[in-house]
């Protein structure tokens, strides 16, 4: 069906009044009748002479009509072709406490149209989805609106695009500058002076300085730089490139607003959290019941049944390990085969705590290893006593930061100094998908603190931290079995690349 489209309210009037008077003040052209039988020229000197008079170059005048036409034509030709406003082109996929201008109700799968309207976000965070694959996030305060599937206008505001392959070409016009991606991720931030500044993280983009009226020569930008463009437009500089100022991802069901940190701390995931910071000290897991509470302590024996949490998506599940039956470590059936016998006795919560506390007296301990108190938040510590077990599920990690990849586990593992007993044989085990990565049987010194570094591949769904009592190796297997055994795993870390 043909698209019909009024061409008087689709044109500028400026410009078709510039096109008319600019033909009726073009030079006249003369057009010189020609004979219906033209005379036969024999003579080759006259002939020469004519057609070197049939050579010269068309006068401006006839030149500046003929541009003037093609102008008028690719105007109509753009009218015919271009899709109107006022169509769908972007779905909203996620957000965060938003609030907003636009009559859109903000909530998961909402569309948005090409308009002229402008948006303004007055709070939080929303992502977007552009019918061409292209993530757009944009943070309060910002003003916005979308030109066409291909292009956003970018007021004032942070942005971030993630730049799929068939959204190559995607465009963020700001008012002084327009940024065509190359296959991207990158940030913009254009502030209310008429600023705009551009990191690039991955790939490549072109930056055309000076907005419509005055564009500057093309400047491409590579990965791992940053430039601002002053607010004249016509002055670029270089600048420190940042990832922290912008949300590259979010997830409302977990809280998490993703900054491009490298570093999950799952200390922060023990206590409620999602590994950037969102937990709460003093919060734990019950192994028995997975129930996230405020961390307990009582000396109790249960089976190894293994227990999903539930309220946590980044951990699977919890357990008590004794090794007489088969002991499950992931909902996936991953079996440690490998679990040694323990008193299946534990004493308290799996927590991310920064204290210690006895039962007969109540009192808190800090928890140190090699002189480092991990009562601090710069120094957080999962407190596991033996015996117990927590699961981590890294697919979740990974399905909520695009474009990283897990690579390492590390920690300092250890019984904290101020363990109040000497009496204490504990063992430490890291497991992948049921497999030993590590583990530490020996006799440590209370407060001697050793590293674990292990490598974790992009096949690796399940990450098991455990904490045995090492009663298989002496003494009885009864309730003091566990006596003192403070285990810890001090800064627990996924580091990203």
């Amino acid at each position: 069906q043909r698209l019909e489209i009024d061409i008087d309210e689709s044109f500028d009037s400026a410009l078709w009044q510039a096109l008319s008077q600019d033909e009726k003040q073009a030079d006249p052209i003369q057009i010189e009748k020609t004979p219906q039988q033209p005379e036969r020229v024999t003579n080759v000197r006259q002939r020469k002479a004519m057609l070197k008079e049939k050579s010269k170059p068309l006068p401006p005048s006839v030149w500046a009509a003929t541009a003037a036409l093609a102008a008028m034509l690719l105007m109509v030709l753009y009218v015919y072709v271009r899709p109107p406003l006022g169509y769908e082109v972007a779905t909203i996929t996620d957000s965060i406490d938003l609030q907003w201008s636009s009559s859109i109700a903000p909530r998961k799968g909402g569309r948005l149209m090409a308009s002229s309207e402008l948006i303004e976000v007055q709070r939080g965070i929303v992502r977007l989805r552009s019918d061409k694959g292209v993530t757009v996030l944009l943070e309060a305060p910002a003003q916005f609106r979308f030109a066409g599937t291909d292009e956003i206008v970018l007021t004032y505001g942070r942005l971030f695009a993630d730049v799929s392959e068939n959204g190559g070409g995607f465009a963020v016009q700001t008012s002084n500058s327009k940024i065509i991606d190359l296959g991207t991720r990158f940030g913009v931030y254009a502030d209310v002076k008429g600023e705009t500044e551009l990191h690039m993280f991955d790939g490549k983009a072109l930056v055309i300085a000076g907005g419509d009226q005055n564009p500057k020569q093309p400047t491409t930008l590579s990965s791992g730089r940053a430039l601002r463009v002053d607010h004249t437009g016509q002055t670029i500089a270089d600048i420190p490139l940042r990832q922290d100022v912008f949300a590259q991802n979010i997830d409302s069901l977990t809280g998490l607003i993703w900054r491009g940190r490298k570093v999950i701390h799952l200390a922060d995931v023990v206590g409620g959290g999602n590994g950037f910071g969102t937990g709460d000290q003093g919060v734990g897991i019950n192994p028995v019941s997975g129930a996230v509470r405020k961390a307990e302590v009582q000396r109790r024996k249960h089976s190894n049944v293994y227990t999903p949490v539930d309220s946590n998506i980044f951990v699977d599940g919890v357990f008590i390990p004794n090794g007489t039956d088969e002991q499950v470590v992931t909902t996936a059936g991953h079996v440690f085969a490998e679990c040694p016998p323990t008193s299946g006795y534990f004493y308290a919560d799996i927590s991310n705590t920064s204290m210690g506390r006895m039962i007969n007296d109540q009192k808190h301990y800090p928890l140190y290893l090699n002189q480092i108190n991990y009562a601090s938040k710069d120094n957080p510590c999962i407190f596991m006593h033996s015996n117990t077990g927590i699961t981590f599920d890294l697919h979740s990690f990974r399905s909520r930061l695009p474009g990283t990849r897990i690579v390492r586990f590390q920690s300092e593992i250890g019984v904290s100094d101020s363990a109040p007993n000497k009496l204490y044989i504990a063992d430490f085990w890291v497991l992948i998908d049921g497999q030993v990565r590590y583990t530490n049987v020996e006799p440590m010194h209370r407060g001697e603190a050793v590293e674990v570094n292990i490598e974790i591949y992009d096949q690796d769904r399940f990450l098991t931290l455990m904490v045995t009592d090492g009663s298989v190796r002496e003494g009885p297997q009864d309730e003091n079995a566990i006596r003192s055994d403070w285990g810890l795993f001090g800064r627990p870390l996924l580091i990203l690349q």
